[in-house]
This record gives C-alpha cells, sequence and structure tokens, in this order.
C-alpha cells in the first residue's frame, strides 16, 4: 500500500502557504495535522513496527511511505511561513513550551511503534535523529497554532519609529523599523516589516505594536501603522 503521496501533498501545501497563504489558518492546521496522522497510520498499517522504520517505510508491503518525511516537510514549510509572519514575545518562553510539547510527541511515536531493537547497528542513529526532527518540528508547530488559533484581544502599544533599515542596497533586502520599546526598557526593537509598511512609515511617525497573549501562553505581536 503505497500512500506516500502525502508527502506531496504537504509539498503542495507548502508553497501555497508561502505563494499565497490562504485560507490561512486553513492550510497551517493541515500542516501541522497530517504528519501526525501519518504517524499513526504507520502504526496501524505496521502493526506497531519499529522506531527505526519510521526512516525506512514499511519494508514487507513495498511502501514508501515515510512518516519522518512528513514531519521534515511540515517543519520546513511551517517555519518559513510563521516565523515571517510572527514574531514571539519573548523567544525562551516559546522554546520552553515547545520543547515541553516534546513529551505528548514522543509519547505518540512510542504508542504507535516499539522501541527501535537494540542489537541494530542503526538504533542510536535512529533516535538521534528523531530527537533532532522533534527539536524542530515541536517547537515550530506549537508556535504556529499558537498564532493562528488565537483568539485573545491584543494589547496595542502606539511606539514612534526611531529610523529605518535595510539588511541590504540591493536586491531585495530585508527591511526593519527600529521603534521605540514597549517593553519597559530603553533598548529600540528592530521588526522586520513587508516592503509596503517600511515605505509607509516616516521616522518620529507613530506604529502600533499589537500583542496577543497566543493559545498557549506564547505571547507574540505584529505592528500596524497608524
Amino acid at each position: 500500500m503505497k500512500i506516500d503521496w502525502t508527502k506531496w501533498l504537504l509539498i503542495v501545501l507548502g508553497i501555497w502557504l508561502f505563494l499565497y497563504p490562504h485560507p490561512y489558518k486553513f492550510l497551517v492546521t493541515l500542516l501541522v495535522v497530517i504528519p501526525l496522522i501519518t504517524l499513526i497510520i504507520h502504526g496501524a498499517i505496521g502493526k506497531r513496527p519499529r522506531v527505526s522504520t519510521l526512516f525506512e517505510g514499511i519494508s514487507d508491503n513495498q511502501s514508501t511511505f515515510s512518516p519522518v518525511t512528513h514531519l521534515l516537510c511540515s517543519t520546513l514549510a511551517l517555519g518559513f511561513r510563521i516565523f515571517l509572519d510572527y514574531d514571539p514575545e519573548n523567544m525562551f518562553v516559546m522554546l520552553g513550551i515547545g520543547a515541553l510539547a516534546i513529551i505528548p510527541l514522543a509519547a505518540l511515536v512510542f504508542v504507535t511503534h516499539k522501541p527501535a531493537d537494540p542489537s541494530d547497528k542503526s538504533t542510536t542513529t535512529s533516535y538521534v535523529l528523531l530527537t533532532l526532527l522533534l527539536l524542530f518540528y515541536s517547537p515550530t508547530a506549537t508556535f504556529a497554532i499558537n498564532c493562528v488559533h488565537d483568539n485573545s484581544e491584543p494589547h496595542v502599544y502606539p511606539v514612534k519609529v526611531i529610523s529605518k533599515s535595510r539588511s541590504s542596497s540591493k536586491g531585495d533586502a530585508d527591511l526593519y523599523l527600529d521603534v521605540e520599546s514597549w517593553k519597559g526598557d530603553s533598548e529600540p526593537v528592530s521588526i522586520q516589516v513587508p516592503s509596503e509598511k517600511y515605505y509607509a512609515a516616516e521616522e518620529g511617525s507613530l506604529v502600533n505594536v499589537h500583542v496577543r497573549d497566543g493559545l498557549f501562553g506564547i505571547e507574540w505581536w505584529y505592528v500596524e501603522l497608524k
């Protein structure tokens, strides 16, 4: 039973989300959920195979189905889009909650799959690769759901634009507004913004920083021109 078409589905969804992010919440949710569903399906089809088969597919029925490929595709697609659109208020909080989310993910892996065979030479490699993948997927997926399913009211802070800067003088440079901090300290905050906001904002003008609470308590923010 070959069902690795889900890998191509995730790639298409990722490109769709990056180039034309509508419907945004639906696309992000699918990219988070599909790899988890395929992990469960992989375990069910293989009658709870060993963890090492996550990297091989299910060889006895000649399947090319690989949940780790799905996790990787999803992580890359979400990472490019989510961290382009959202900024966490505190990176350490985001990473901490993302790290905690690894616990239920690891539990799902071992509920659906048996531990790797200790006598297998690839056991250590399988565990290391799986751990690294979960370390990237977990905070990315957690932050994605935290933001797109956040229904909290924003806290709005009007701040002054101190200066504008670009990462390069040529081509598609990253554009930044340096604004007064709304966090109670004296250091300005450098905010990457899309080109329309960069060119519309003037030095000395006010912009509104909207801070949201986050579904999982990971505060995030975005900028709106006044």
